[in-house]
């Protein structure tokens, strides 16, 4: 032990901390595999009441909205009104549609960025 020097030691205790720090913050931002987040529970029933969210791939305000559901957008009726991309509301479907992110709920229409919470509740969920 007595070639074991003081810095040695400290290189070790700061090595060591900085493997358990990460093992830690690894481990907190693990979200286990099959578990439903109240996010994907209200998408889930914004789906299930028809609800539709009428958007574009280059509106800064529908990809806020996306970020707002995360990885539980996949549950939503997304609608792509421009579905070539050229900065025109193409897609039949959108007929009517005339600003996005519109989102259509028990046949009422609500236009404008709106959060998960609140779109949850226009729909009864």
């Amino acid at each position: 032990m007595e070639n074991f020097s003081i810095g040695k030691y400290r290189k070790v205790v700061i090595i060591s901390i900085i493997i358990l720090a990460t093992i830690f913050v690894t481990v907190l931002s693990i979200q286990p595999t099959g578990q439903v987040t109240a996010v994907d529970k209200k998408a889930k029933c914004l789906t299930e009441s028809n609800a539709i969210f009428y958007g574009t791939e280059w509106c800064p305000h529908c990809q806020e909205q996306k970020k707002m559901f995360g990885d539980s957008m996949k549950y939503i009726n997304f609608v792509n009104c421009d579905s070539n991309n050229d900065h025109s509301f193409d897609n039949p479907a959108c007929e009517g549609i005339t600003s996005v992110p519109t989102w259509e709920i028990n046949r009422q229409m609500y236009v404008g960025t709106k959060k998960v919470s609140e779109l949850a509740k226009i729909a009864g969920c």
